[in-house]
């Protein structure tokens, strides 16, 4: 989202030895520039890491947990 707005912009790309991809972005404003490391999420492991998202934001899991439960490849149905 922050790419798209123009708040920001991408600057280099390089691909790794292990296949992964490094992305630096810049600030357009503040000139502060991130290094990130591309996940590489696909379509249809969108529903997955939304719930992640979800359940990290709202605080009911933690980041080990939820690493816990992508090893384990179960399966948790949704909250609501």
């Amino acid at each position: 989202m922050l790419e798209r707005s123009k708040i920001l912009v991408e600057r280099d790309q390089k691909m790794l030895d292990d296949g992964s991809i490094r992305r630096v972005y810049e600030d357009r404003k503040q000139g502060d520039t991130f290094v990130i490391l591309d996940p590489r999420l696909r379509l249809e492991n969108l529903a997955e890491v939304q719930q992640q998202v979800v359940a990290l934001l709202s605080g009911t899991k933690t980041l080990g947990e939820v690493a816990t439960v992508e090893d384990s490849g179960a399966a948790e149905s949704p909250t609501t």
